[in-house]
């Protein structure tokens, strides 16, 4: 099976959020959607191209980069824990 390897951990992604003084909480209130959904995005647990577009256009990164794991693959996988990239 292969690993798609992604340089955007969650915890980097949280990061670079911060840094840009947005909350997830924010993000959430603006695109209309809750806040578990714009955490799940983040952690990799639930798909939404919409969310990914918005948190990457926030972090002035392109969506495919930030969440390479699934728009680099024929079958998207959620990247494992050994395959972030610190």
């Amino acid at each position: 099976m292969n690993q798609c390897v992604t340089e955007y951990s969650p915890a980097k992604i949280q990061y670079l959020l911060k840094e840009a003084g947005l909350t997830q909480k924010q993000i959430a209130r603006e695109l209309g959607v809750s806040e578990m959904s714009v955490s799940d995005v983040i952690n990799f647990r639930m798909v939404s191209r919409r969310i990914m577009r918005e948190i990457s256009k926030r972090i002035n990164a392109d969506h495919k980069d930030v969440f390479s794991w699934y728009f680099d693959q024929d079958r998207p996988q959620r990247p494992s824990k050994k395959a972030l990239i610190p």
